[in-house]
């Protein structure tokens, strides 16, 4: 009874082992899945007599049954054993088979050359190629060594395809900026390769030239250009798009750099007369460019007398004192300031009556004594902060000042209708300082005029005088001939033929406030000008 239940019990066990061995051992019973020839893709050039060993990846490696059948199309051409060994007989191609015998009929070929072996590959004319422009495309051209190889197709490819990439025909074909190598490779087998390193770069599309600011020197010129004053420097700006270009960079050059000399930073050096053409080229292998003329002149300071507007104001603070010694320091003829009569019967020097631009009050100079309007500190004006002590001046001082420069003019504006008295006093306060050879009163008011032309004991028949206006006509002409006193009018207010007629009477023509060096030269280039006021030094 023991012995039956111990059979029992051992045949139970063994069932149970066998249920739990039987899936391990089909799992491991895998059939293959894929196979490959190594090295060799589709096809490969041996040579008459050579044997070469094919070996098969197999997955998976865990393939119960690995046993392959191998076959050849042509055995004449190339045979091949059990173990994959092929040789080749004679030239010409055949196939070679390989197929599993495990039921996955699986297969893969390879078709077999028997004939000349690739052994160079070399770029024709690439030397050029350095760097492609982003959206251009080139055609490398490679030939094969020996010109006999049996099998001359190329396999091309690029190390990044995002930055380029190249056909089956070696077209390569820029993407973006990068650097990429493009590769050649035969497909004989061989895996003989040839590389070409390429920088794939934006090249710049346009540049356009500008000047990088107007100023009173050097003038844009609608029909393209600059006109300039020989001596002042100004900069040249050059846009360059778009701004992605990998060299932004631009190379100057001028067409006469003994009229304009261009530094590579775009300053322009006006050093004699004449026409210069300014050149900015950009630096990348595009060559793209820009042009801007350049029309530099001079105007000598024998053609015409020059007066300093309200002093040196683009120094100093017009009217201060600081500003009128500038302009009695300078190269200017004359020097310009206006005055304003005062409640205690004296004159100060201001242009507007109201302090309250320059002096930052309320208050007109006219309701103010003497020594109450020269307590006023200025402001404001040009490089103010080098100024910081000027008050508004007295015109004693002025005069005082103006001894000391026996070379230079003063060109008083009357900024009021002034009494017969106050002129009087004007008058003898000039001839106090032996100033009325160097003394010309200016006035809108032609009754000033009037009065000191009748002032004779006093010398206002002699003294200069100036008759200014905004517009001229007729009767400006006449009262200028009448009083014997020049014109002083805007500079865009005058003809010719009316600059000619007081030419003819022996009259003098100023004018102002001339505003850039185009315009002084315009004006006493055409129109003879005698005297040209303004704030700033156009002449040599």
């Amino acid at each position: 009874m023991k012995s039956k239940k111990w059979t029992i019990c051992m045949v139970f066990m063994l069932t149970w082992i066998f249920c739990i061995l039987l899936p391990s051992q089909a799992q491991a019973a895998k059939k293959v899945k894929s196979i490959s020839i190594k090295k060799y893709a589709n096809t490969m050039t041996i040579q008459k007599g050579e044997t070469v060993s094919l070996k098969v990846q197999i997955t998976p490696k865990k393939a119960k049954n690995k046993k392959l059948k191998w076959t050849s199309s042509n055995k004449k051409i190339v045979s091949v054993n059990s173990k994959g060994v092929i040789k080749g007989k004679k030239k010409g191609s055949a196939t070679i088979k390989v197929k599993t015998t495990d039921g996955s009929k699986l297969s893969v070929k390879l078709k077999v050359i028997v004939g000349t072996k690739v052994q160079r590959i070399n770029f024709v004319d690439a030397r050029k190629l350095t760097e492609l422009n982003v959206g251009s495309s080139y055609t490398l051209k490679a030939e094969v060594i020996p010109a006999d190889a049996s099998n001359q197709t190329l396999k091309w490819s690029s190390s990044d395809p995002e930055v380029a990439t190249v056909n089956d025909k070696g077209v390569v074909t820029a993407i973006t900026n990068g650097a990429v190598t493009i590769t050649a490779a035969s497909t004989d087998g061989t895996n003989v390769k040839v590389y070409k390193s390429i920088d794939v770069v934006t090249y710049v599309k346009s540049v356009k030239l500008s000047m990088s600011a107007d100023s009173p020197y050097h003038i844009t010129l609608s029909s393209g250009g600059s006109f300039v004053m020989r001596g002042k420097e100004f900069r040249l700006k050059a846009k360059v798009l778009p701004e992605t270009a990998t060299d932004s960079n631009v190379t100057w050059s001028s067409s006469n750099s003994s009229i304009a000399y261009v530094l590579q930073d775009g300053r322009v050096l006006p050093v004699g007369c004449g026409i210069a053409v300014i050149t900015a080229q950009a630096s990348d292998s595009g060559h793209k460019k820009d042009t801007f003329v350049v029309q530099v002149g001079q105007i000598k300071k024998d053609r015409c007398k020059f007066i300093a507007h309200r002093g040196c104001s683009d120094q100093a603070p017009e009217n201060s004192l600081a500003a009128i010694r500038l302009a009695l320091q300078s190269r200017f003829d004359a020097v310009e300031f206006d005055i304003w009569q005062t409640t205690d019967r004296e004159f100060v020097v201001s242009h507007n009556e109201s302090l309250l631009a320059f002096c930052g009050m309320d208050v007109k100079v006219t309701q103010l004594t003497l020594a109450q309007a020269t307590r006023y500190k200025i402001i404001a004006g040009s490089n103010i902060a080098q100024y910081p002590n000027e008050y508004i001046p007295s015109l004693n001082q002025v005069l005082k000042l103006a001894q000391q420069y026996p070379d230079k003019e003063l060109c008083i504006e009357l900024k009021q209708n002034l009494s017969r008295d106050m002129l009087i006093k004007l008058l003898r306060t000039v001839h106090s300082y032996d100033l009325q050879d160097r003394v010309k009163f200016i006035s809108f008011f032609r009754a000033n005029l009037v009065t000191l032309r009748s002032l004779k004991q006093e010398g206002g028949d002699v003294i200069a005088l100036e008759y200014l206006s905004n517009t001229v006509d007729n009767n400006t002409i006449q009262t200028c001939k009448t009083y014997h006193a020049s014109l002083g009018a805007m500079y865009r207010s005058l003809t010719q033929d009316q600059i000619e007629s007081l030419h003819d009477s022996g009259l003098e023509v100023n004018v102002w406030t001339v505003p850039d060096f185009l315009t002084a030269f315009n004006l006493l280039h055409t129109m003879n000008i005698d005297r040209i006021t303004a704030d700033r030094a156009f002449f040599e």
